[in-house]
């Protein structure tokens, strides 16, 4: 009983020091310094830098995000958390930018982003446009939109140029599944996507983060990496 009480307590510590960062990435968007939660892959080289983005407040916060990010950077990838973070005036959308050119700085063999939660059209309209900075690949993770884009915001749309690769919980909110329908009939006009429902899972993954992690993993580690140019001898 007693080795019980010790190995749950052991778990539970194990678990909550997954919501630390490792570290941070600092950028300066509209004269702002904005500091960015960071975790880092382990070994050099890692297989590529990630920006999870967390859209929108959603009710949990950002513990999965945080958990989803330690279990990442195990893998081997470099994450960075962007988020809605009240004490920052400047909005995701105008950091996203900063953070994709210093990751792509940091971790340069692949450059994937992860847009959890709400506000996804808001990342689907920036990636629209022909001169935002491109991604090797973009993973839409129980994605939604809560509230429709004022007609002023909103791109004229268009067509993505990298593969796309959906995500959702069997037992997700009915906006997720909603957004998942329309994604569907818009499979035929994109670079090779896909979309999967993770099984038993709920829109905070609370019991199935490792099997989401490597689901993510695998598929993020056939994206073709960028090759660099070998400096003349």
């Amino acid at each position: 009983m007693l080795f019980r009480f010790f190995y749950l307590l052991l778990l539970y510590i194990a678990q909550e020091s997954l919501l630390f960062a490792a570290g941070d990435i600092k950028i300066s968007v509209n004269q702002e310094q904005i500091t960015l939660p960071f975790w880092e892959a382990p070994h050099t080289p890692g297989k590529g830098g990630i920006i999870l983005l967390q859209g929108g407040k959603p009710a949990g916060g950002s513990a999965f995000s945080k958990r989803l990010a330690a279990e990442l950077a195990a893998s081997g990838w470099s994450v960075v958390l962007l988020n809605s973070d009240p004490q920052v005036k400047t909005p995701w959308l105008e950091q996203l930018p900063e953070v994709m050119s210093t990751l792509r700085q940091h971790s340069s063999k692949r450059l994937i982003m992860i847009h959890y939660g709400d506000e996804v059209e808001l990342s689907l309209d920036y990636f629209f446009k022909p001169q935002s900075k491109q991604v090797n690949g973009l993973i839409l993770l129980s994605a939604f939109q809560s509230k429709p884009l004022p007609q002023k915001e909103k791109g004229p749309g268009g067509i993505l140029r990298f593969p796309v690769y959906e995500i959702y919980g069997q037992f997700d909110y009915e906006a997720v599944k909603q957004n998942v329908r329309q994604f569907q009939q818009q499979l035929d006009r994109k670079p090779p996507s896909k979309i999967l429902q993770i099984p038993g899972g709920s829109h905070d993954y609370d019991y199935s983060t490792p099997l989401l992690s490597n689901y993510l993993n695998g598929w993020m580690s056939h994206l073709q990496a960028i090759e660099r140019a070998k400096s003349p001898l």
